[in-house]
């Protein structure tokens, strides 16, 4: 849910938003997987740069 058409304005909310809204909504389990990977990649503290898979994948929700 929510409108992540504006991902560029604050990118690592937006991203946090987007796995926010993926573990609430719980809209398809097959992107559980790469939620996971999200979440452990935020865990590193990677707040730099999102690598573009990761920029996508946020689209996709």
């Amino acid at each position: 849910g929510g409108d992540h058409s504006m991902a560029g304005k604050d990118r690592h909310s937006q991203v946090s938003i987007a796995f926010a809204d993926s573990l609430d909504n719980n809209e398809s389990r097959r992107e559980m997987s790469h939620d996971t990977a999200l979440y452990s990649y935020m865990q590193k503290g990677a707040d730099r740069e999102w690598p573009s898979q990761f920029q996508k994948m946020v689209k996709l929700h």
